[in-house]
């Protein structure tokens, strides 16, 4: 997938583009630049550093089954947000996302950039729903989540909640519902 620029509401331009292998660095310093708090709601526990296992966990994709996009800010080149998808095993049209957006990035509708262009390359490759766990106290990416596509099921579990919805809208632009 060749980078898109993308305008926010607010006039600030990012590239978004698929996540390559010679990322790793690139995303490492995203998510260490991520407050502990987001870090929390991204991975559901503390993380302080990440290992290079991890790092090439989030970088070597076969980009069908499992796809991550990341936004670059145009005009420092500094990586501000990724999200990504995996397809279950047992349900094929069925993929866990995660989304992590930088702190100064966060509530400027990057998220949902993301998650609509991640949508678009799922529904290319089959994949219907989105399966979201999440901290039950995340009501960030639960409206995020929501707001992409119609919601299916919310399954509660203790501190976190499960959100399953349509990968998008089917077709339509978020104006056109």
């Amino acid at each position: 997938m060749p980078a898109v620029a993308q305008t926010l509401a607010d006039g600030t331009r990012v590239e978004v583009r698929a996540v390559e292998p010679t990322d790793t660095s690139l995303l490492e310093e995203l998510l260490e630049h991520l407050s502990p708090a987001s870090r929390y709601h991204r991975f559901l526990m503390p993380m302080e550093r990440f290992n290079s296992r991890q790092l090439r966990n989030l970088t070597m994709l076969d980009h069908d089954r499992q796809e991550a996009l990341v936004a670059v800010d145009a005009a420092t080149g500094e990586a501000v947000a990724v999200a990504r998808y995996a397809a279950i095993a047992d349900d094929p049209r069925t993929a866990e996302i995660a989304v992590a957006v930088s702190d100064p990035w966060q509530r400027r509708g990057l998220g949902t950039v993301l998650l609509n262009r991640l949508a678009e390359r799922a529904r290319d490759h089959g994949i219907r729903r989105f399966s979201g766990l999440m901290l039950a106290d995340n009501s960030a990416m639960q409206k995020l989540m929501t707001s992409i596509g119609a919601l299916i099921s919310r399954t509660e579990h203790g501190t976190t909640v499960e959100l399953v919805g349509r990968a998008g809208w089917e077709g339509s632009s978020p104006r056109q519902r």
